[in-house]
């Protein structure tokens, strides 16, 4: 026989996520964390990461859902985003994306990928998700074929690329 177990309260797992992004912060793999308030069952944080820039992470807990909103915020090439589906794929069948079901999508012209969270893992999916979007920034977008993507429209290169 199950246990029943109570959904927890929408503050508790926000608390829960923001100690995640904290540690991170902490650990370094994040350089900051600008945290938002809860609104509608939602909050956004701003983390600023690679290259300096500032990313949107948001927490959706009528969606239950973790997401990098406007995550490469140019329109993208319709190849790239389909590469980036076979990419997400070629991950999900290697085992390197657990609990949660990933989505990608192209919304007001810039790429939102975001994990739904089953059960109460937020903590797991949070840090999956944000594994998941440094995984796309150092080996997919390093590739060769996205070099002037990345370029002009993210406005950064490779290491050896800089001036």
């Amino acid at each position: 026989m199950e246990t029943f177990r109570p959904e927890p309260t929408r503050s508790k797992a926000a608390r829960r996520v923001n100690a995640v992004l904290a540690d991170m912060v902490h650990r370094k793999t994040l350089k900051e964390v600008q945290f938002g308030s809860i609104r509608v069952g939602r909050v956004v944080h701003r983390i600023r990461w690679h290259h300096d820039r500032v990313y949107r992470f948001a927490l959706d807990l009528d969606a239950k859902a973790v997401a990098l909103t406007s995550f490469l915020p140019a329109r993208l090439p319709p190849q790239l985003l389909r590469d980036l589906q076979s990419f997400l794929r070629m991950l999900m069948a290697q085992g390197a994306i657990g609990s949660g079901d990933v989505r990608v999508f192209a919304r007001h012209g810039s790429l939102t990928l975001a994990i739904v969270v089953h059960g109460d893992a937020y903590e797991h999916c949070t840090e999956q998700l944000l594994r998941l979007g440094d995984r796309i920034l150092r080996e997919f977008l390093d590739q060769p074929a996205y070099r002037q993507y990345r370029i002009e429209r993210l406005c950064w290169a490779c290491p050896d690329e800089r001036r």
